[in-house]
């Protein structure tokens, strides 16, 4: 678990470091609805959120461990997305602030929590899954 919680909190990391590179929106999105599928990075020229098309795919990680379950609050659901200033943003233009928990199909076993803050950082810490 502690495998799959640093590879999100790099990828995070990657997205925000990208749209401020890049001076661009930069989406991180979890794959077919759930985190627990995988994630894209990729360059969100339509802001819209998801993949499409025409955006190809600059990062992107696979479906994660069987015994791995990835959880979000709303804000965070579907996607973080980056812009150039290094904070995170819905669609709708408010900034995004969320959490993320990375769980072990056995509840009893410690989860790793993951904040999104308005600022755009994303930090780590140890708990008890929420789900």
């Amino acid at each position: 678990m502690q495998a799959t919680s640093d590879k999100l909190l790099r990828s995070v990391a990657a997205a925000r470091q990208l749209a401020i590179l890049r001076g661009q929106a930069i989406t991180l999105a979890n794959r077919d609805g759930a985190w627990s599928n995988g994630w894209s990075i990729f360059a969100d020229t339509n802001s819209n959120g998801s993949q499409d098309d025409d955006e190809p795919t600059i990062q992107a990680q696979g479906e994660l461990d069987i015994q791995v379950e990835l959880y979000a609050n709303s804000p965070v659901a579907k996607y973080i997305r980056y812009l150039p200033d290094g904070r995170g943003y819905l669609n709708n233009g408010g900034f995004q602030a969320g959490t993320l928990w990375v769980c072990h199909q056995q509840r009893q076993i410690k989860a790793y929590q993951l904040v999104l803050s308005a600022g755009g950082r994303l930090r780590q810490s140890s708990g008890q899954c929420p789900y």
